[in-house]
C-alpha cells in the first residue's frame, strides 16, 4: 500500500501544478505562479518527479500484471479525481467574493478644489486614416457633451470595428467609476451595463480588472483604496482635468493624491509619450502584447476632452 500512495500522491500534486501552470499561460492576472525564478524550478521538479512516479508504477504493475491491469485504470481515473477537485478547491477560494475596504478606510484625496471648462457648440467627426467613420449619436447637457462614432478598419478579408467615444465635461468630477454591486472588493462581478445602468450613466466602458489582481493603484472619485501600482503603468485624472500616465518606478501616491487626484487606473500599457508620439516599448505581460484581444483605452487631448 505504501508503493501506491507516495507517487499516486505526487502524480496528483503535480497535476495540480500543472494545471496552475497552464491557466498562468492564458490568464497571468490569476497570479497562480510566484515569479519567473520559481517557475523555472517548479517546471523541472514536476518533470522529473512526475516521470519518478510514472517508473514507480511501472515496476509496481511488473510484479502483478493479471491484478493490476483494471487497479491501474482505477487509480489514474482516482489521480485526475482527486488533482481536480483540489484545482476546483483553490480556484474557488481565490474566486471567492470579498469585501476589502469601507468608505472610512479609503484615504480622500487632500486636494478639493476643482476646474471649469466651456463646452463646445458641437464635436467634429472623428478621423481615422485608412478607415472608414459612421456617426451614432451625439448628447449634450449643462455639464457634458459627447459624440459616439462608430469606426471601420479592413485589413484584407479582416474587418476591425471598434467606437470612439468624444467626450467633452464642464469638470473632471463628470467623469467617475462604479464598482461592481456599489462595494470595493475581490471577485465581485457584475456586467458594465448593469453597472452603467445602477449609476445612470449616460457613456460607460469597462473597468481596469482591479478586484482580480492583489496589487494596483485604486483611487475613485477622488478617494484611495490602495496605492501600490505593484509593477504596472498608472493613469490619473486630477481634479484641474488633466490626465498623467505613470510607469510604476515614477508614482507615488501621496504626491498625486497631494494634487487632487480624482481618478486612478492599474492600466497599461502606456501607448503614447508625453508629446503624443508612439513609445518604443511596452511595459506589460505577453498576454496582452501577443494576443489580439478587444480592449479599451483612454485619451487625453485637453483637460475637459477625453477620447
Amino acid at each position: 500500500m505504501g508503493k501506491r500512495i507516495l507517487p499516486h500522491s505526487v502524480i496528483t500534486l503535480a497535476l495540480v501544478l500543472f494545471t496552475f501552470i497552464i491557466l498562468d499561460r492564458y490568464n497571468p492576472m490569476m497570479n497562480f505562479e510566484f515569479n519567473n525564478y520559481s517557475k523555472i524550478i517548479i517546471q523541472i521538479c514536476l518533470v522529473l518527479t512526475f516521470l519518478n512516479a510514472i517508473y514507480t508504477l511501472c515496476l509496481i504493475r511488473r510484479e502483478k500484471p493479471k491484478k493490476q491491469s483494471w487497479a491501474g485504470i482505477l487509480w489514474v481515473f482516482v489521480d485526475i479525481t482527486i488533482a481536480a477537485a483540489i484545482v476546483l478547491c483553490i480556484y474557488l477560494f481565490m474566486t471567492k467574493p470579498e469585501q476589502l475596504a469601507s468608505q472610512s478606510d479609503a484615504v480622500e484625496s487632500r486636494q478639493l478644489t476643482t476646474t471649469s471648462f466651456p463646452l463646445p457648440d458641437t464635436i467634429p467627426q472623428a478621423v481615422l486614416a485608412n478607415g472608414e467613420i459612421m456617426p451614432l449619436e451625439e448628447y449634450a447637457s449643462d455639464r457634458v457633451h459627447i459624440r459616439l462614432d462608430r469606426a471601420q478598419r479592413s485589413n484584407g478579408t479582416d474587418k476591425n470595428v471598434f467606437y470612439i467615444a468624444q467626450a467633452y465635461v464642464t469638470d473632471a468630477t463628470a467623469i467617475r467609476t462604479a464598482f461592481a454591486n456599489g462595494v470595493y472588493g475581490k471577485n465581485i462581478y457584475q456586467a458594465p451595463g448593469k453597472i452603467a445602468a445602477a449609476n445612470q450613466a449616460i457613456l460607460a466602458m469597462n473597468g481596469d480588472y482591479y478586484g482580480g489582481n492583489d496589487g494596483g493603484v485604486v483611487i475613485r472619485n477622488g478617494v484611495s483604496y490602495r496605492s501600490d501600482p505593484a509593477g504596472s503603468d498608472v493613469c490619473v485624472l486630477f481634479r484641474d482635468g488633466t490626465i498623467k500616465t505613470y510607469s510604476p518606478d515614477t508614482f507615488d501616491a501621496n504626491t498625486v493624491i497631494d494634487q487632487g487626484a480624482w481618478q486612478a487606473w492599474t492600466f497599461g500599457p502606456i501607448l503614447l509619450d508625453g508629446n503624443g508620439n508612439k513609445v518604443s516599448s511596452y511595459n506589460t505581460t505577453s498576454y496582452i502584447k501577443d494576443n489580439t484581444h478587444p480592449r479599451s483605452a483612454i485619451g487625453y487631448v485637453a483637460p475637459g476632452h477625453y477620447v
